[in-house]
């Protein structure tokens, strides 16, 4: 099964911040050119007020933890599950399954960084994470080819038991599955989408990593 974290708040920090008096700082103290720092609200809100969409922007812990769920799982281990990050830019980041993701946050900060700068992770050898060409979503989910794809969203229908999203999943591995990498909001790519279903786990939203470990549930682990 396909995994796509789809539209998340994963980039570089934007050109229009980096004159920004607390981006200057922080480049200060860190000793980090901008240009090659990871975008993260906890440490630049007060830049990210001025630019567009803001309050969405700069959540790569939204990943990290979503991440570390996914990877650790035994579905992972048994290769029935195959992780894409699809960030806000259409940048597309294959995870290798046997990748360890840091537990340490900021150090999962400096891996993301490595990778924006060299395209994958480690320089040389097999990549663990390995940025792609960019795609928008739907060129994305087109280029895997699955029998069946679902989106889950707060507004799908209602499943409440692993064991009866098992049944919406297969089959597994032909099916993709998409979970939103934002922290609230809509997606605004999956209209152009072919859905099969789109599916909700609560009635109320939910953070990515959540609904990645119902999912690693009904995949049994």
């Amino acid at each position: 099964m396909y995994l796509i974290l789809a539209e998340s708040e994963l980039e570089l920090i934007p050109e229009e911040l980096r004159r920004h008096p607390q981006v200057r700082g922080y480049a200060r103290y860190t000793h980090k050119d901008p240009s090659r720092t990871l975008l993260d609200s906890a440490e630049f809100f007060k830049a990210q007020n001025g630019i567009k969409e803001g309050d969405r922007r700069g959540r790569p812990d939204l990943i990290h933890t979503a991440l570390i769920i996914a990877l650790d799982s035994p579905a992972c281990k048994r290769r029935e599950l195959q992780v894409i990050i699809h960030t806000r830019d259409n940048r597309v980041i294959v995870v290798n399954p046997e990748t360890r993701i840091p537990k340490n946050y900021k150090r999962f900060v400096g891996l993301m960084e490595q990778l924006f700068e060299n395209g994958r992770v480690p320089p040389t050898g097999e990549a663990l994470l390995s940025m792609e060409r960019e795609m928008t979503l739907k060129e994305l989910v087109e280029s895997l080819s699955p029998k069946k794809t679902i989106v889950f969203d707060a507004g799908g229908t209602l499943v409440k038991l692993p064991e009866e999203l098992r049944k919406h999943l297969e089959p597994v591995d032909d099916t993709v599955v998409i979970v939103g990498g934002f922290p609230h909001g809509t997606f605004r790519q999956v209209e152009n989408l072919k859905v099969d279903e789109t599916i909700s786990v609560s009635e109320k939203e939910l953070l990515a990593a959540t609904a990645v470990a119902f999912i690693i549930a009904a995949l049994g682990g």
